[in-house]
Parts: C-alpha cells; structure tokens; sequence
C-alpha cells in the first residue's frame, strides 16, 4: 500500500470518528449544503401561504321572517350535516382497537355537528315549515327528526365497529336517515324555483369557500382535513335542493346542467383528502363556482316567471 492510500485512509477515519462523537454534524453539513432546504424552509413548503382574495357568491341576510331561499339554505345545511355525520362515523367504525382518546374525540367530533346554533335556526324556521305543512297536509317533522341524534348513546351506537352490537348500529343510522328523508320531503313539498335552487346553492357553496380558504393553502396544500371535508360535503349535498325532472327547455335546463357539471368537476379535484397532500383547488375556485351560481340564479325573474313554460 503506498503513502497515499494510508493517509487517505487516516483522514476517512477521522471524519467517521468526528460524525459518531458529534450526532449533529450530518444536520449541520446538510444546513449548509445550498440545494437542500433549512428545516424551517421544508416546513414552510409544506405548509404553504394561506390563501387570501375576494369572496365570491350570494349572501342571504336573514330578515325578522324567514322566507323561502333562507329555508333552502338551511335544507342544504341540514343534508350536509348529515353527510358529514355519516362519514365521521363510518371512519370511526373502520378502525381496529381504536385509543380511548380517539375515540372520546371521535364522539366530540359528531357531536359537534348538529349543533346549537344549526338546532336554534331549525327551531326558528320550524314554523314555516309547519304552516305549509298545515295548507299541504304532509308531514314535515324535521324537529322531531334531529331529537337524539346528540344523545351519548345514538353516537355511540352508530359509531361503533362492535359486530355484536349490529341491531343497535341499524337503529341508530336509521335515525339519521330519517333526518335526510324529511329534509327531502320538505324541498319537494316547497318546490324550489330555478331561482330559489341557484341562489341557495350559491350561498351554501360560499359558505363551503369560507372552510376551504381555512383548510388550503394559497399553493394547494391540505392543511386541515376534517375542515375539507366538510367543505366537501356541503358543496357535494347541494344538488338535492333540485327536485329534479322540472325544466323541459333550455333556458331552465342549460344553467342547471352546468352548474351541477362544474361541482362535480369541483368535487373530484377535492379528493384525496388528507393534511399536507397537494389538490389543485383553493378557495379561489370554489368561490368561482359560488359565483356563477349566482349569476344563473339571477337571470331568472323574483316573480317565478322562468322564461318558458314547462309544456314547450
């Protein structure tokens, strides 16, 4: 072996030496290689800027009365906190020999969701719902429906992936099914126009905006999932406020067509959902698409005068 090879030798022993005696030397050489990024930079990467810009969409001020596109707006709501009921529940039961602290904060997630404001504001409409459930003769017990859903026991039941316990976890989704179906009856029992429908969705989805602006960041990136989602589930249960098979032309069918292509578009760039992945949306688009709904909505006339008669 020649001189040089022994002191080459040498010199790589000392270096390994140096790094074993000091377990932060492979962090510091990496701080000062200028291709990688410090640490607070990779974070910041990550996290990305929040989002900030204009909001868009329609905003409902709520009078002393309420009135109808108040009331659908408050339907959307009630199906998307239904939704969004469902899903924390299913995750729930998915997990194998979940935490007792996972699960006390999964209950208080569900919990959460029907809550006292969204009960106070159904308990406050509720009149207007009875009073044309009087004139129509139907049954519109949306109230009635929502008693329980907070009840210990109903979240635990339908949280639970107790095989065992499969009668309870029946009995109590069927209580949350009943929720939707009322709310169902009740648009169809009002019957929204085509102005009504847009404008309430309009509303609904810029209140989604609103939770996304929160959950991503101005590059895309997920930072609150559980926000997203329920974002999603708003904007996802706002075509069931459209009764369906009403518009026979054009110019009642073609904004309603495009509106609910451009959620579905809006909805699958949405997913996958979870905190520090990348989408291709921020709020930016979904106040977009709160917009246009108002704009369709409104080129439609207040007095229900659609421009064209559904036998055309």
């Amino acid at each position: 072996m020649n001189t040089n090879s022994i002191i080459l030798i040498i010199l790589l022993g000392f270096i390994c030496s140096a790094c074993s005696d000091n377990p932060d030397a492979e962090s510091n050489l990496m701080e000062t290689n200028p291709v990688t990024d410090k640490p607070q930079d990779a974070v910041n990467k990550q996290q990305g800027d929040v989002w900030h810009g204009p909001a868009f969409g329609y905003v409902h001020e709520n009078g002393p009365s309420a009135d109808r596109i108040e009331l659908f707006i408050h339907f959307g709501q009630l199906l998307g906190a239904v939704s969004l009921y469902n899903m924390r529940a299913s995750e729930m039961r998915r997990v194998r020999e979940p935490s007792a602290e996972s699960i006390s904060n999964g209950h208080s997630s569900i919990a959460s969701i029907f809550n006292n404001s969204l009960l106070k504001h159904n308990q406050r409409l509720d009149a207007m719902i009875q009073d044309h459930a009087r004139k129509t003769n139907t049954l519109l017990d949306i109230h009635g429906a929502l008693a329980g859903l907070n009840d210990t026991q109903q979240i635990i039941d339908i949280s639970s992936g107790d095989r065992n316990k499969r009668d309870q976890q029946y009995a109590a989704n069927q209580k949350l099914l009943l929720v939707s179906s009322r709310v169902r009856d009740a648009v169809l029992a009002f019957f929204p126009s085509r102005r009504e429908y847009l404008l309430a969705s309009s509303a609904l989805i810029r209140r989604a905006a609103d939770k996304v602006a929160i959950a991503v960041s101005a590059q895309g990136v997920i930072m609150d999932s559980n926000m997203l989602w329920d974002a999603y589930t708003i904007i996802d249960q706002t075509v069931k406020l459209d009764p369906k098979h009403l518009s026979f032309c054009d110019e009642q069918r073609l904004p309603i067509k495009a509106h609910k292509e451009s959620i579905d578009v809006l909805l699958y760039k949405m997913v996958p959902n979870a905190i520090g992945e990348t989408i291709t949306i921020t709020a930016t688009e979904v106040y977009a698409l709160a917009n246009q709904a108002q704009e369709y909505g409104e080129r439609f006339k207040v007095d229900g005068q659609e421009f064209c008669i559904q036998n055309d």
